[in-house]
């Protein structure tokens, strides 16, 4: 296998935390905002408290699974050193 092919334990715990942390702390903050902003204005509205939970709940796992996308993406443009990251189709027999 080729060095730039090689995975070792640093490289994946670099990429690995990487994405964790990025998409922990961005989804948090964009959901945050979402739910605060969206259940503002539902409780304006007149929505139940049932209704704005799930309301916005719905709207927060679309921002989280969004978010967690773009910064899958970010890793995959990212350069960490030594290495980076490809996606590299599979050798057909």
């Amino acid at each position: 296998m080729p060095r730039e092919l090689e995975l070792d334990w640093k490289r994946a715990g670099a990429v690995a935390w990487l994405i964790l942390w990025r998409s922990f702390a961005a989804g948090f903050l964009v959901g945050f905002a979402i739910s605060l902003v969206v259940g503002l204005i539902l409780q304006l509205a007149g929505f139940t408290e049932l209704e704005i939970r799930a309301i916005t709940t719905t709207l927060g796992f679309i921002a989280g699974v969004a978010v967690l996308l773009i910064v899958v993406q970010m890793a995959l443009k990212k350069h960490y050193g030594d290495f980076r990251l490809a996606l590299i189709p599979r050798d057909t027999p």
